[in-house]
């Protein structure tokens, strides 16, 4: 996909599977046998690459393993049977197009008849926000752990993705134009705030962080 991807790992928590074999073999230890990859919980992932690279395909494969649980009916599916939130910067994440891939990964090992009621299951464990600027994303952040324990009681916060995290990049430098000569520009202040409370949420809830570009 001509992506790249920079990992940061900053856990002691165990490693999980993305139940994407090339990125677990790329992701795993090679001075230990063990089999499996060091995608931790708590990692930041960036995903960045030209248009049509499949970023938000990826992102969707990603959401769904954190989703999905472990096994159902005896079959192994690899999921994490945590909560995912999602937000949406661009506009461009289709909930349909994610149920499909849903879909189509449990084919390969349930019987039809069984998947349905499965994946509104999960989908339930996930919810998608739609910001319209990097303020509000920043807010909407600040207040995930009180919406988290309130919506999803009893279920453990997996993965924080942004999509399109750079969306609103050209509206953001318009605006710290125009409030010069402050001596910190707006756009500055409002990804530190988001920096900081990312790295609160995956420290102290130890989510996994996506984000593309």
């Amino acid at each position: 996909l001509n992506l790249i991807l920079i990992i940061t790992s900053q856990t002691a928590k165990p490693p999980s599977l993305t139940c994407i074999p090339t990125l677990d073999s790329s992701l795993s230890d090679p001075s230990t046998k063990s089999r499996g990859s060091f995608f931790n919980c708590g990692d930041v992932f960036e995903i960045q690459g030209h248009l049509g690279t499949g970023k938000t395909h990826l992102l969707y494969f990603l959401l769904a393993t954190c989703i999905l649980p472990i096994e159902h009916h005896s079959c192994f599916l690899g999921g994490w049977k945590k909560a995912a939130f999602v937000f949406d910067m661009d506009g461009y994440f289709h909930i349909a197009r994610f149920r499909h891939i849903l879909i189509n990964r449990l084919q390969q090992c349930l019987p039809p008849l069984t998947i349905a009621s499965l994946v509104e299951k999960c989908l339930q464990r996930l919810h998608v926000f739609r910001p319209i600027s990097s303020d509000q994303l920043a807010v909407s952040l600040a207040h995930l752990p009180k919406y988290q324990a309130k919506h999803f009681p009893g279920v453990e916060l997996g993965m924080v993705a942004i999509n399109s995290i750079d969306a609103f990049y050209w509206l953001d430098r318009f605006k710290a134009e125009h409030m010069r000569p402050a001596p910190a520009s707006g756009r500055t202040v409002t990804y530190q705030n988001t920096s900081s409370i990312l790295q609160n949420i995956r420290l102290s809830y130890g989510a996994t962080v996506v984000m593309t570009h």
